[in-house]
């Protein structure tokens, strides 16, 4: 992992955080990164609910992927002995608040799996929620989506990509430097900054993650006795018309009101189905009966044609597009001019009838 600082020489040293491990400041306990990846919290394997998401004034973007909830960052010491200070997760709230942020995997952004949709500190952790979309794949495994691998708990953690000051907070009795934290500068607040978020396979920060709540329409029945559902609804158009099933919980049951409604609609429209099955039916042997009285009259034009030697003959489609009237014209016609040419060609042009004509 490669962090970018300036200013700054540096030389051996023990304890440093991950990324400048083996490097010391020196004679210095301050100092900026610049777009550092900094492992944190994780993914939850469920998504929100339908409720939830209206409630929390998210876009509607559900039926295209799944939000969850998740702890992108804290203000205890993590694994690479850091620490945010809640003025700078109050402004990466802002930041996310104002612009939104990528959700990518692994801190590549050739590979984004989503967006950062909202954000607030709480409890002194940045807490905000994810939009996953579900066209999201894993790295060279094109079978497994990004939300199955969530959901399967097989990827959890996340990861802040931020810009901000770091100063140190502790150090050993030998004055190295053992701790350290981002810091906001009031006059600076450019330099603090929240670039987007990642996930990864382990995060430094303990319990980053996505929640354990995921997006769904599926009906729980609650414990608790009386509870009553009012929002739950499902519409159906059937033959253009819109038919509504709606459900409520009461107690450890679900009643359903406008079930038997669209039953019968549903049943109805079966039945028409079938009749227009049965039509084709039908209709698929006349098509077949109407084929073979044409076929003679076809023949004789496309026969006429040639012992006529028309520059310009009607072509097969051509002809089987003419009317049944036209079609029995077209082969009259073409027999007057044999017979005017003194060919003998027999040419039927006796009058048919077609099974619609009275």
């Amino acid at each position: 992992m490669q962090l970018f600082c300036k200013n700054f020489n540096f030389t051996a040293m023990e304890s440093t955080p991950t990324y400048l491990q083996g490097h010391l400041v020196s004679n210095a306990d301050r100092y900026e990164v610049r777009n550092a990846p900094v492992q944190g919290f994780s993914v939850a394997k469920k998504a929100l609910e339908t409720e939830e998401i209206e409630r929390l004034g998210l876009p509607e973007e559900a039926n295209a992927g799944k939000y969850y909830k998740v702890k992108m960052a804290g203000s205890a010491i993590d694994r690479h002995r850091e620490r945010f200070t809640e003025e700078v997760l109050v402004k990466y709230a802002q930041d996310i608040e104002r612009e939104g942020a990528s959700f990518n995997f692994g801190h590549d952004n050739r590979n984004l799996i989503g967006k950062v949709m909202k954000a607030t500190v709480e409890n002194g952790d940045l807490m905000g929620y994810v939009w996953v979309d579900e066209l999201a794949m894993m790295p060279n495994q094109p079978k497994m989506s990004v939300l199955h691998a969530i959901e399967a708990g097989i990827v959890k953690d996340v990861s802040v990509e931020v810009s901000g000051n770091l100063r140190v907070v502790t150090k050993n009795d030998q004055g190295m430097a053992t701790e350290w934290e981002f810091y906001y500068d009031p006059n600076r607040p450019e330099a603090t900054e929240f670039h987007g978020l990642a996930l990864v396979q382990r995060g430094a920060q303990r319990g980053a993650a996505l929640s354990v709540k995921a997006a769904t329409t599926e009906v729980e029945i609650a414990e608790k006795e009386n509870l009553i559902i009012s929002n739950m609804k499902e519409v159906f158009v059937i033959e253009g018309k819109k038919h509504f099933i709606s459900a409520k919980v009461e107690g450890s049951e679900i009643v359903a009101e406008g079930l038997v409604e669209v039953e019968a609609a549903i049943a109805e429209l079966e039945s028409k189905a079938a009749k227009s099955v049965e039509l084709e039916g039908e209709l698929t042997a006349k098509s077949v009966e109407i084929a073979a009285l044409r076929a003679p009259f076809e023949a004789d034009i496309l026969n006429g044609q040639k012992a006529l030697g028309t520059e310009e003959p009607m072509t097969e489609e051509a002809i089987k597009s003419l009317s049944a009237a036209e079609l029995v014209a077209k082969a009259a016609k073409v027999a007057e001019q044999l017979s005017k040419q003194g060919e003998n060609v027999v040419v039927n042009s006796k009058p048919t009838k077609l099974p619609w004509q009275a």
